[in-house]
């Protein structure tokens, strides 16, 4: 079993303004929860910017897509809005939990504080050290020995954070240039409903012209919530219900 990210070739990135930023690089989707069932699919876009929060010179830059489990296109590129896009389609290996992970990785920089406003990084500035990316599947922000990952130094080990700032032109031995940035985000693959009523299963005696309030609960198998939309009709048999 492979426990290494198969990364497509990347293109040159096309460098302007400057390459993009591991804090000004985000995930999002026009589907946030999907049917538990293959076929349906959401549109997932990286959205990125470099350190000055410009898009200049970003059109071009590639970037690589990875899903916990079902479809997603490998590799596409950004547009003039810094936007790369990319479809992913519910398919097999849905995760138990009903949440997937997808992550996109990119050539760009670490973030740092540029404290002395000279627009470059200076040793000893505060930086966001990143370790090797790689695909989150219980959400606990550290890679498990089963979690796949992109093996970037080519050393055939998951690398954590190496200690130094990396992006073009970093000062420090060791440091990687461009540095391999990325980021990650959750769907929700709902399955079939589950209906819960409190109290239940045995319900109280009502004095007449007495009440009691009952809480009814609708989650899927694995308690996450149905996907937009679906539609809950709750109906009595008592006929001075209300």
């Amino acid at each position: 079993k492979r426990d290494i990210l198969d990364i497509p070739e990347i293109p040159a990135i096309s460098i302007g303004g400057g390459v993009p930023s591991s804090n000004h690089f985000r995930l999002a989707a026009t589907k946030l929860n999907l049917a538990a069932a293959a076929g349906n699919f959401t549109t997932i876009g990286a959205f990125m910017s470099d350190r000055f929060s410009n898009v200049n010179g970003l059109v071009g830059t590639a970037v690589s897509f990875f899903a916990e489990a079902g479809a997603i296109q490998p590799l596409t590129l950004a547009d003039e809005f810094g936007t790369a896009t990319a479809d992913y389609t519910v398919g097999a290996g849905f995760p138990p939990n009903g949440i997937l992970t997808i992550m996109a990785s990119t050539q760009g920089e670490e973030a740092f504080v540029d404290t002395n406003g000279n627009g470059l990084y200076d040793v000893g500035e505060a930086f966001s050290d990143i370790g090797e990316p790689f695909v989150d599947k219980n959400e606990n922000g550290v890679r498990d020995a089963d979690e796949l990952y992109i093996d970037v130094n080519g050393n055939g080990i998951y690398n954590g954070p190496n200690g130094v700032w990396d992006g073009p032109g970093c000062p420090s031995p060791g440091c990687v240039k461009p540095a391999t940035i990325w980021t990650s985000m959750t769907l929700t693959l709902s399955g079939n409903a589950v209906c819960a009523l409190s109290p239940s299963p045995t319900f109280p005696a009502i004095a007449d012209g007495g009440s009691q309030p009952f809480t009814f609960s609708v989650s899927d198998v694995n308690g996450n919530s149905l996907v937009g939309g679906t539609t809950v009709t709750v109906t009595t048999t008592a006929t001075a219900a209300q």
